[in-house]
């Protein structure tokens, strides 16, 4: 996992919020996971490939759709480097 990858993607309000929906929603076509979010198809699908790249989420072609589902492996990861981060006392 490259984190400075990881928390770039993570950085923009709106990736943050397709996040935030695949986490709590599971996977979505492209149509669905923009809605809700003030921006063209095309910004949702650019959105998602910097999160693709990021290793965040993975898109898979159905039939016509495209279903954009979360990639768990690394979030932990994230969640794992940012704990150790945390100073521990004494």
């Amino acid at each position: 996992m490259l984190v400075y990858q990881v928390c770039f993607a993570l950085g923009d309000p709106i990736r943050f919020e397709i996040i935030r929906k695949l986490t709590k929603q599971g996977p979505e076509n492209m149509t669905k996971l923009g809605e809700g979010i003030k921006v063209t198809r095309q910004a949702v699908a650019q959105h998602v490939s910097v999160l693709e790249n990021a290793r965040l989420v993975r898109r898979e072609k159905v039939g016509r759709e495209v279903i954009v589902s979360v990639e768990p492996a690394t979030l932990e990861a994230l969640s794992k480097h940012l704990a150790s981060m945390i100073p521990t006392k004494g």
